[in-house]
């Protein structure tokens, strides 16, 4: 025997670890392989005592064709009341303890889907008071002690956080107040957003609004300032209300909110600010419109009575993709029946600089719809500021140049310093952000047709960004009309049958050129009694034992008619504003029937002494429903004010049933 043992090779046993990490490994290259991406997005952390350095790691971005470059955006909740829009933030925690930190991060230019939020816990056990303090949010752009901002637009079925800022500016001492949320503005159907979470951490408590008007002391009057800002990308109004309490104001938020949250504080110091944070979850079932704008409004409620209740009002629009260049047009579907070459309609025109760099020249050209007067363009707001270009400026002195034509505007901030979202040393992407406000009146001819506009904005040198387009819509309104006219027939022997008749119309209000039109009509026919048979007869009869003999007998017939004319469809066309044509089809019976019949018998004695011939007559009524059914095809032409009225119209029609033909003259007048 060999004094060699032999062994077997037998495989050495895998950790359970290491074959969990070995399957995802694997399954990570085959995704790769297949060309999927994975969407990851981690928080890194390095903490040194109470300093965390923040940065992530997250999925490769999606491009959209012809968009921009893409990029993400970032926004920071510490888990103590702080927060960041820094890609790598540095935050020193002022206690120990454990915080969650959380990112948001929007990917802007990106057809996917945002990254996957995960907090990151952070426990800090123990601190350095030699670290710097944390710098100053830049949040407040107003004098208000109440202001709100997002992270993002809102889109269909995504999270976005809604940070309320509010503030003690004016009271002396520390006080004590109430802050409202309004919510899912009634104007739409459905509801917008779902309050998903809040996250406060200076003991702010939640409240119910009634508790808030019943702790407000007395029926003082109160002013309400409606402030926004750069920050609240959007509309800026201001306001003054004067001679109204706390209930009514609610009231009137009720009216245009179906939502609200509220929440008490107490002890704001002098000079103190602070935040609470709330995730809102746009529901599915958004407004698919993605031109649409919402509202939110909070409310900031003194306890002072001496201090005013303020109000902000942010304005968001619905976006399909993250885009930070839009165009915003409010209450865009209007009443036409109220609207006339002086109603205005505001635009406002958002954009960013996104670059790494700053932009000294930014230029912004919008389009204006044919129905608009270009010539009474009134700006209202603006940023950067700058004042309005003129001769006799210095060449390097900033200033806002606007170059009006017939169908566009051209903004040109010259001279200005606006710097970029990814610029190395910014940190407030507030700064980044610029717009322009401006109003519109119509023209004399106010057609009821859509409206659209858009943007085009340049940065420096860089290629154009073209903005989303905004159209404004008339809605359809319903139009009540009264229709007054004769019906002609033109057979000889049918004349007895031309009748009046009234009706009305629905159609929708001053349509501009092809719409339906359904009617309805009532006619009335009165006929005179006339002889409808008469005949000669050879017969006998008894009336009261007296033999008489029948040799004539006669049957005269007089009716009354209501007639029920309908039209289910018609399909009318405004050829200008004085004339106008249609065609469609009519179902017509008599409604109602009224007929009195008159018979006279001519009679004679048969035998003497009384030869002399007897009359006899009797009379009977008939009535019948709903008989004589036709259906009816037709032709018109209208003169006149055909948009709403009044209107001379003439109407060809052809029966089916019984073949005639007529015409219908009329007078018709729309409410």
């Amino acid at each position: 025997m060999s004094k060699f043992k032999l062994y077997e090779n037998k495989p050495k046993p895998v950790h359970p670890k290491k074959a969990i990490l070995l399957v995802m490994l694997m399954q990570t290259m085959f995704f790769i392989a297949m060309g999927q991406r994975i969407d990851t997005a981690t928080i890194n952390l390095q903490l040194n005592n109470n300093q965390a350095n923040f940065s992530s790691t997250l999925r490769p971005l999606q491009q959209v064709a012809g968009a921009p470059e893409a990029f993400y955006s970032y926004y920071w909740e510490f888990g103590d009341g702080q927060f960041s829009f820094e890609e790598k933030p540095v935050h020193n925690y002022r206690d120990t303890g454990l915080f969650n930190t959380i990112l948001f991060a929007t990917n802007n230019y990106d057809d996917g889907k945002p990254p996957p939020l995960k907090p990151k816990p952070v426990r800090v056990k123990s601190k350095n008071t030699t670290y710097a303090a944390n710098k100053r949010p830049s949040f407040f752009k107003q004098r208000g002690a109440i202001e709100m901002r997002v992270n993002a637009m809102p889109k269909p079925d995504e999270d976005m956080v809604l940070i309320i800022g509010y503030r003690n500016e004016k009271e002396t001492s520390a006080m004590n107040g109430s802050m409202v949320l309004f919510y899912n503005e009634r104007q739409f159907r459905k509801d917008n957003f779902n309050l998903s979470e809040e996250r406060t951490y200076n003991n702010e408590q939640k409240t119910l609004l009634s508790n808030i008007v019943a702790f407000e002391p007395g029926n003082q009057n109160l002013q309400m300032d409606f402030l926004a800002g750069p920050g609240a990308f959007l509309q800026i109004e201001n306001f003054d209300y004067y001679g109204g309490n706390l209930a009514e104001l609610i009231a009137a938020k009720k009216q245009t909110f179906r939502q609200n949250q509220s929440w008490r504080f107490n002890n704001l110091e002098k000079g103190g600010e602070k935040y609470f944070f709330i995730t809102l979850h746009t529901t599915p079932e958004m407004i698919k419109d993605t031109n649409a704008v919402l509202e939110l409004s909070g409310m900031f409620i003194p306890d002072n009575p001496a201090l005013e209740i303020e109000e902000y009002t942010m304005q968001l629009q619905i976006v399909a993709s993250h885009d930070p260049n839009r165009m915003m047009l409010k209450n865009r579907r209007l009443n036409y029946r109220f609207t006339g070459k002086k109603k205005e309609m505001t635009y406002t025109v958002r954009f960013q600089n996104t670059g790494r760099g700053p932009a000294h020249q930014a230029s912004v050209a919008v389009s204006v719809p044919d129905m608009m007067d270009a010539n009474s363009m009134e700006i209202l707001d603006y940023y950067p500021k700058a004042v309005i270009c003129k001769s006799g400026l210095r060449p390097d002195q900033g200033c806002l140049d606007t170059i009006i034509h017939k169908d566009s505007i051209y903004f040109t901030f010259k001279n200005i310093y606006l710097p970029g979202l990814r610029q190395e040393g910014f940190s407030d992407p507030d700064s980044t952000i610029g717009f322009i406000k401006y109003r519109l009146h119509f023209n004399k001819e106010l057609r009821k047709l859509p409206f659209t506009s858009n943007a085009t904005i340049i940065f420096d040198n860089n290629k154009p960004i073209y903005t989303n387009s905004q159209k404004g819509y008339f809605k359809p309104g319903r139009s009540y009309g009264v229709i007054a006219g004769y019906n002609f027939f033109f057979d000889n022997h049918r004349k007895d049958e031309n009748y009046f008749s009234i009706g009305g119309s629905i159609s929708p209000y001053a349509p501009h050129r092809k719409y339906l039109q359904g009617e309805l009509y009532l006619g009335y026919l009165q006929f005179p009694e006339k002889l409808i048979e008469a005949r000669t007869e050879n017969k006998d009869t008894i009336i009261n034992t007296t033999m008489f003999h029948i040799f004539q007998r006669e049957i005269y017939a007089s009716s009354k008619i209501v007639k029920f004319d309908l039209v289910p469809l018609q399909l009318r066309y405004n050829v200008c504003n004085w004339l106008g044509g249609g065609v469609g089809s009519i179902l017509s019976f008599d409604a109602y029937t009224k007929t009195n019949n008159r018979e006279v018998i001519y009679l004679q004695q048969t035998a003497p002494p009384n030869p002399v011939p007897v009359i006899l007559g009797k009379e009977y009524l008939n009535t019948k429903w709903f008989t004589n059914a036709d259906v009816a095809a037709f032709a018109d032409i209208q003169f006149g004010k055909v948009r709403v009225g009044p209107v001379l119209g003439a109407r060809f029609i052809h029966y089916f049933r019984v073949p005639r033909n007529g015409l219908y003259v009329y007078l018709a007048w729309r409410f």
